[in-house]
């Protein structure tokens, strides 16, 4: 970029911003605008905080997701050069505009459920009403949109399919851009050799949903066995998930009764800083595992492999692109035409479930029965974030992309 620009955003603090937006390039001004939107999500933020005027008025009040994915400014801010959203669109833009996307655009209900459940082809009715953000993309101000994945360019392609008026100049703009990915290991000596012993960790904020029960669940069976491993669980034993609704409290309490009696081999983290996380992949960690019940993309198994760890991961939705059998290992589920996996109900849950569990619990036994396999998937793991995750490669794709339309 020849001059220094101002590049607005929704929000400077937010992981998928500060992953895809925000500070990837020097010489660039990131400023966290505030519009109609923002103002209506933080007013119903302070409403709620009046209880008796949240028993009265319910879900009227409560932060939505068309609230953080849509924005609006009725007038032209002249200190930005143009903004730069993540699953948001701009409505009535008054100046040059672009999206990063991880599913759909528009990312909230009803059509955020199109690429969702059994739907052959799609589901048609979540799409009602959608017009006037389809015009918004594909407005002249609105001037690229990056799809994070070839999944998700797919499902947006999928849903254009059904508005042919939209269809072609809102897939000119679309370019498929994977996140960009920092080298964490320079050299495998820097990490602690597996000499008899695997380094397991499972990673996520929403524990049970992510997989954590199932691996809980593997590993309760298989402590008795086996001696050759270590466990590291980090996350929170949240119920309130849409992917967890069929675990229960007694659920959590059998899963850190585990935990207490096997503290030899079980190392359990409520939260971790993320410095110290990556430090504890870099240096200790041989096999990351991320046996998710539903995702969008996976950014911990691009942090396991930028550390040099192999991939225990499901097979669904960008899994399948950025995981695959030689550098890692990948459990089968069944998933529909978008490779979304079935967990919308507590029946598809359990069926869920029970595929992950059976095949994760056929990855690790492979796995400790010959340890070795792994040190061949670490390398060419970490060979795979340099090549395709390369930090420099996405700022100049970005630079390119920012340049084609600033004066």
């Amino acid at each position: 970029m020849i001059k220094k620009v101002t590049i607005g955003v929704q929000y400077l603090d937010t992981y998928p911003e500060k992953r895809n937006i925000v500070n990837i390039i020097s010489n660039v001004n990131y400023v966290s605008v505030e519009d109609w939107y923002r103002k209506l999500a933080n007013l119903k933020i302070k409403l709620r905080s009046y209880t008796r005027l949240k028993r009265s008025l319910g879900g009227l009040i409560a932060k939505k997701d068309l609230d953080r994915y849509s924005f609006y400014l009725p007038n032209k801010d002249n200190e930005i050069n143009f903004f730069h959203f993540f699953n948001t669109i701009n409505l009535k833009a008054k100046q040059p505009w672009g999206v990063t996307f991880e599913a759909t655009l528009p990312h909230f209900p009803p059509f955020s459920d199109y690429h969702k459940d059994d739907f052959p082809g799609g589901n048609k009715k979540a799409l009602r009403k959608i017009k006037k953000y389809l015009k918004a993309l594909a407005d002249d101000k609105c001037k690229f949109i990056i799809a994070l994945s070839n999944c998700n360019y797919k499902i947006q392609e999928s849903l254009l399919s059904n508005f042919p008026e939209y269809k072609f100049v809102i897939e000119k703009k679309i370019q498929q851009i994977h996140p960009p990915q920092k080298v964490l290991l320079n050299s495998f000596s820097e990490k602690e050799s597996i000499n008899g012993k695997v380094n397991f960790v499972f990673v996520g904020r929403d524990l049970l949903g992510k997989g954590g029960g199932e691996v809980i669940k593997v590993f309760s069976r298989l402590i008795n066995q086996y001696s050759n491993f270590h466990l590291y669980l980090i996350g929170d034993f949240q119920l309130n998930s849409v992917t967890a609704k069929d675990f229960t409290k007694n659920d959590v309490i059998e899963f850190k009764r585990f935990i207490e009696e096997n503290k030899k081999d079980v190392t359990y983290f409520p939260f971790l800083e993320n410095k110290d996380l990556l430090e504890l992949l870099r240096d200790k960690i041989h096999v990351g595992m991320l046996p998710t019940r539903a995702d969008t993309y996976g950014y911990s198994v691009l942090e396991f492999q930028a550390a040099g760890c192999a991939v225990v991961s499901t097979g669904l939705r960008a899994l399948t692109e950025i995981n695959n059998e030689d550098i890692g290992w990948l459990i089968n589920v069944k998933t529909n035409e978008f490779g979304e996996s079935f967990h919308y109900n507590k029946e598809q849950l359990k069926k869920l479930s029970v595929d992950i569990e059976k095949g994760l619990e056929e990855c690790i036994i492979s796995i400790l029965k010959n340890p070795n396999q792994i040190i061949e998937k670490q390398r060419l793991s970490l060979e795979r974030i340099k090549m395709m995750h390369n930090v420099d490669n996405y700022r100049d794709k970005l630079k390119d992309i920012y340049n084609d339309f600033i004066e």
